[in-house]
């Protein structure tokens, strides 16, 4: 009877969300509120519940060592992360790699070049330099502030970059965690995928190392991917490509070539809702299979 009856009431499973949105919000301003942040407690608050907006950039800081965990020290250490960068900016202006019209990913750019010694280097465009621009183009979109997007930026590269340069069996290890969980998770796709030799195609060692900036959208669910990766859980990379296709399955089956499988992959929807969807849902496939492998 009971179970008849929420079938019926679609709202149901909405009941209790609000409630839950408030007091994980508390919680979170509890984690805030200490002299001392505990970043290991805030990472694990972040791979489980969507941050707020307004706390974001703050979250992000912390965990990506911009900001110190002490509180009583931020004022003075933003004071000087400032500093800096008007400095870097000063200089580039002065020698004339930059100008008013120079976006501002590609000032953040020029000044992690600058600051990091490598202007007789990287005199020509490089592979890597692509991957930064993707990274601050998304960075630029969530803030305003030139000072918290250049240090967001040049951390959250470094963070993403340095997770795949540290060890190349990340990408190799990611790739068969997204092939295995794929086919547990929708055998036909999978069978479909592999018998129009699609699957070895597909662009997901692209989107692992890009940590899917320039798949995904801001305000459309790349900040939720990048509040669990910040947080250094990267296994989640795998399910998020999964979710991906799951999300597309019913088109991608009806395709029979490799092109067109790239080319609806290409096209996944810019909209909102269904960038939240795939975040969202590659959260929990991914606590799941955790889940399941840790026997619970």
């Amino acid at each position: 009877m009971t179970d008849i009856a929420t079938k019926r009431n679609f709202r149901a499973p909405y009941f209790g969300r609000g409630v839950r949105v408030v007091e994980n919000k508390k919680a979170l301003e509890n984690l805030l509120k200490d002299d001392t942040i505990d970043k290991d407690k805030l990472a694990q608050y972040c791979s489980f519940h969507p941050l707020p907006a307004m706390y974001r950039v703050l979250i992000w800081k912390i965990l990506l060592d911009v900001l110190p965990v002490h509180q009583q020290s931020h004022k003075f250490v933003m004071k000087q992360r400032c500093e800096q960068y008007e400095d870097l900016h000063h200089a580039l202006k002065v020698m004339r790699k930059i100008d008013d019209k120079t976006s501002r990913p590609h000032i953040y750019l020029s000044a992690y070049i600058l600051e990091t010694g490598q202007f007789g280097l990287h005199l020509y465009h490089e592979k890597w330099h692509d991957l930064f621009l993707d990274i601050s183009s998304s960075v630029c979109k969530m803030t305003d502030d030139n000072v918290d997007g250049y240090w967001l930026s040049v951390n959250i590269y470094e963070t993403f970059s340095g997770y795949f340069e540290k060890n190349d069996e990340h990408e190799m290890t990611f790739c068969q965690a997204f092939s295995s969980v794929l086919k547990k998770e929708s055998p036909k796709l999978h069978e479909h995928l592999s018998k129009i030799q699609a699957l070895a195609c597909l662009p997901y060692k692209r989107w692992f190392i890009r940590c899917f900036s320039g798949t995904l959208q801001t305000d459309g669910g790349l900040e939720r991917v990048w509040d669990v990766l910040i947080s250094g859980y990267f296994t989640f990379l795998p399910f998020v490509a999964v979710q991906i296709l799951l999300t597309m399955e019913r088109r991608l089956l009806r395709l029979e070539n490799i092109m067109g499988i790239l080319d609806a992959l290409n096209e996944i929807p810019y909209e909102e809702e269904v960038g939240e969807v795939i975040a969202c849902k590659g959260v929990d496939l991914w606590q799941r299979h955790a889940a399941k492998n840790s026997g619970k």
